[in-house]
């Protein structure tokens, strides 16, 4: 997932008129992915996981 200092650099880059192509070789994301990205206009938020549990507790018990 890309990080908010990601999206940030990302808009930068865009701002000074590198092209997807060049944020890509940049970056290493994909020029769809930063297209999207750029579209939606704001950073990801942090997703929080309350629904994950320790991989210990899926192991059957012995």
């Amino acid at each position: 997932m890309m990080n908010q200092e990601t999206c940030v650099d990302i808009e930068g880059l865009r701002e000074q008129g590198w092209t997807l192509e060049e944020i890509s070789a940049e970056t290493g994301w994909h020029p769809a992915t930063i297209s999207k990205r750029l579209k939606q206009g704001s950073p990801p938020r942090r997703q929080h996981r309350s629904s994950a549990q320790p991989a210990c507790q899926d192991q059957p018990q012995t």
